[in-house]
């Protein structure tokens, strides 16, 4: 009476689009960008270590989900597909966290410049490159019956929080490290230098629009898997154009280093410059310990005309050739506005030196 094998309809089968496509080269496009600046100003910072390594977890994940996610030509491939995209995905977040964690790193030693210490970025790539190998792995391992979808080259949706959890947990730390930051630069009263707290919050804005961007985008992507439609890769396309663009506002244009070498290549070519200085003489840009006593051996322009000036005032109470006790209590009084002023000169030397330090290491 029927055909038990009628389909009254043809099955979707997921492809990319060409919006996806674009969204995608266009992400890329800014994060190679970043990547280049970088290594053009060789900028060797820890912050931009930070940022260079998450720069290329975004194009390897981005690359992994555009080119590998509709291979169903080859088990194998497809299957290795899946396997990296897992893994650079949980990457990319991992070292969103490494953002987090590096900020407040260089908040803590720009307050406490005096106990500053090398920090190898060794503990960095451990979190960011080897740390989601090793989970993926396992959760690989120990579920690989039902870990692939039939579908796509994707995980099985029944096990979808082998690849959403991790990653959840992951987004949580960072954004209590990023509050936590926060809270610390605002309760501080080491940060109110204008121009610092202007970099560091830049810093802090680029660290929540990335982890927002992403997990919008990221969000778009599984759904369109399932749902399949052009409408979702649109709105996946728009959100990683955004994510790129962000990128490299944030943590390249208005990063410290190059920021000073957009300022020195213009000065050079005779043009105007209206970017703001930045200090480059705090050690984290070299990744070399600064020895504290030539910090206080060294004398600001403050210290100097404030000794100056004492200098004369001494010189000009000592030639009048008084010795009654009247005399010897103006000296008296003398040297000691000469201790306080002395010692105010210090104080507000000590404090543009923390501000450029809080500056150039963000």
């Amino acid at each position: 009476m029927y055909d038990v094998n009628w389909n009254c309809c043809n099955e979707r089968v997921f492809h990319m689009t060409i919006p996806a496509y674009i969204g995608y080269i266009v992400n890329i496009s800014f994060c190679i960008a970043s990547l280049v600046l970088f290594s053009h100003f060789k900028c060797v910072s820890d912050t931009v270590n930070v940022h260079r390594n998450l720069a290329m977890s975004i194009v390897l994940a981005e690359t992994a989900y555009v080119l590998g996610v509709a291979r169903r030509e080859h088990e194998v491939v497809c299957k290795g597909a899946a396997i990296v995209l897992h893994y650079f995905f949980t990457s990319e977040f991992c070292w969103l966290c490494n953002e987090a964690f590096n900020l407040y790193v260089e908040v803590a030693n720009s307050i406490h410049a005096e106990t500053q210490q090398q920090r190898p970025m060794l503990r960095y790539y451990i979190i960011g490159w080897v740390f989601p190998g090793a989970l993926v792995g396992a959760l690989v391992g120990a579920n690989w019956e039902g870990y692939f979808d039939d579908d796509v080259c994707w995980i099985n949706m029944d096990q979808i929080w082998l690849f959403v959890g991790p990653v959840a947990g992951v987004w949580a730390i960072t954004c209590f490290v990023l509050t936590f930051t926060g809270k610390d630069i605002v309760e501080s009263s080491y940060s109110k230098d204008k121009q610092a707290n202007k970099v560091v919050s830049n810093h802090c804005k680029g660290c929540w629009v990335q982890i927002t961007l992403i997990m919008i985008s990221w969000a778009f992507a599984f759904v369109s898997v399932k749902m399949v439609g052009i409408i979702l890769q649109v709105l996946y396309a728009f959100f990683v154009i955004l994510q790129g663009s962000f990128f490299f506002v944030f943590f390249c244009v208005l990063n410290g280093e190059v920021a000073t070498a957009l300022r020195e290549r213009r000065s050079r070519l005779g043009l105007a410059v209206s970017t703001p200085s930045f200090s480059t003489k705090y050690s984290v840009y070299k990744r070399t310990p600064t020895s504290p006593s030539s910090n206080m051996n060294r004398q600001t322009p403050a210290v100097e005309a404030g000794l100056s000036e004492d200098a004369n005032m001494a010189s000009g109470s000592g030639g009048s050739g008084s010795v009654s006790g009247g005399g010897a209590a103006n000296n008296s009084t003398n040297h000691f506005e000469m201790r306080n002023r002395l010692g105010a000169a210090k104080s507000d030397s000590a404090t543009v030196e923390f501000s450029e330090e809080l500056v150039t290491s963000v």
